[in-house]
């Protein structure tokens, strides 16, 4: 194998200080019955390998359907990989994804974080399979992405590394979020914050049937989730509205890195405000929630997903006639609470009667109403 895109086992011997995600990217650039039959032939020589195994059931999720089979799959690696001290289950799966993706990101070790990657992603699949009531299937296909629950499906355009990465092991990066939109109806109203390529609001709306408006102020992310939306015939139930979701109504600043689809980490500024050093800016339209659902430029929302890296605390000044409103039902909110300054806007969020529970990492929160709060 070496530094080869196979599995050849006459290389086995010099591959032990590869990273199995390299190798993985490389099976994932065959043809699937290639890829399968190199690593066939690898375990039959080597049935124990933690590496091999690893990559059999990564492999493999790349074209799957979950259900018991999953769980089976993944107890045969965890067999070979020991990761935890105790078998996947139907009951423990969404437990078990949560926590091995915790374990992944401590590791340093690439091929420790693969392990926990992959099966954090088999969990995740698995979990979903019960919540959803339904097959779950998901399936690479070049460059898309096929997810389906039930009746309903959803494709997503994946355009180079840092969209490939996160398909890959799709059900580790936000596995709180899979649970909460399993709960909306197609009589809910999901207001996406920082939608950027638009996976969660096409999500929300191809799988759950709900009207979904994202607000995603970066050009090349909103060029990427328009696409997407296209992709999946959904313009009537999603609309992409490219502003920044701001304390109070008024142009301002983004600044940003590289301009690739899928790149997080922008920020918008006041006019007057310096950008931090080294980065670009482009001016955008900032908006206040509340002034987008008075001028009906958007319906009321009924769920709301806040992902901003870092500029939480004013999209929450801006909407707060909104939090007041009991047709809001929930509030997914990342936010480093524990930073100066972050609790605050946990607490604000309190005082209009919601309780925060962590989702799936401590830094995701969603806030549920407080049932005598929702009866005012």
């Amino acid at each position: 194998m070496g530094g080869t895109t196979t599995t050849d086992t006459a290389e086995r011997a010099t591959a032990t200080g590869d990273e199995p995600y390299r190798i993985a990217r490389g099976l994932a650039g065959m043809p699937f019955p290639d890829a399968a039959h190199n690593l066939q032939r690898a375990l039959a020589v080597v049935p124990g390998d933690v590496d091999l195994n690893a990559l059999r059931l990564w492999l493999a999720l790349r074209r799957h359907r979950a259900g018991p089979a999953t769980i089976r799959a993944v107890n045969r690696m965890l067999a070979c990989v020991p990761l935890l001290d105790r078998p996947l289950t139907a009951g423990n799966a969404f437990g078990v994804c949560v926590e091995a993706r915790g374990a992944g990101l401590q590791e340093t070790d690439p091929r420790r974080y693969f392990h926990y990657a992959t099966l954090a992603h088999a969990a995740g699949l698995a979990a979903f399979h019960q919540r959803f009531g339904g097959a779950l299937a998901v399936e690479h296909r070049g460059r898309q992405y096929l997810l389906q629950a039930g009746d309903r499906r959803v494709i997503f355009n994946v355009e180079g590394p840092r969209l490939g990465l996160h398909f890959d092991f799709f059900f580790v990066h936000e596995p709180g979020m899979w649970d909460w939109f399993a709960g909306f109806t197609p009589d809910d109203v999901l207001l996406d914050v920082g939608a950027n390529v638009g996976i969660y609001s096409v999500a929300a709306a191809g799988l759950r049937g709900c009207r979904v408006v994202g607000l995603e102020p970066f050009p090349v992310n909103v060029a990427a989730a328009r696409a997407n939306v296209a992709a999946n015939r959904l313009e009537a139930l999603v609309t992409i509205l490219p502003v920044a979701a701001a304390a109070r109504s008024a142009h301002g600043r983004l600044s940003h890195d590289e301009a690739v689809p899928g790149v997080a980490a922008q920020a918008f500024h006041a006019v007057d405000e310096a950008l931090p050093d080294g980065k670009s800016g482009l001016s955008v339209a900032g908006a206040a929630i509340d002034d987008l659902v008075a001028s009906g430029t958007i319906p009321f929302p009924t769920r709301i997903k806040i992902d901003v890296d870092g500029g939480e605390g004013a999209v929450v000044a801006g909407m707060q006639a909104t939090l007041a409103d009991p047709r809001l039902d929930s509030v997914r909110l990342e936010i480093r609470w524990w930073e100066p300054g972050k609790q605050a806007v946990v607490d604000g969020l309190r005082r209009h009667g919601f309780e925060p529970q962590v989702a799936d990492d401590p830094k995701n929160l969603l806030f549920r109403r407080r049932p005598a709060a929702a009866a005012r």
